[in-house]
């Protein structure tokens, strides 16, 4: 426990973070609470960024909807 302390302080002091080398279960970051909340909330900025620019392939957002009465029917003009 007292290297857990130990590795804390440092990373206090140097404002680093710590990675954890497991020889079984893979690579581990240590880091403070508010970076990881940080990191979350680019994260979800990025994905919803990415998002904007896929292409919308739902193709019913493009219909137009069906007048029901012959009063509401409209002729577009054609264009010259």
């Amino acid at each position: 426990m007292k290297n857990l302390e130990e590795i804390i302080d440092f990373i206090e002091q140097t404002g680093e973070k710590c990675l954890i080398i497991h020889q079984d279960k893979g690579a581990y970051v240590v880091l403070k609470v508010e970076e990881y909340k940080n990191l979350l909330a680019n994260k979800k900025k990025i994905d919803e960024l990415a998002s904007l620019s896929k292409p919308q392939t739902d193709v019913r957002l493009y219909e137009i909807p069906r007048l029901e009465t012959e009063d509401e029917k409209y002729y577009p003009e054609p264009l010259i």
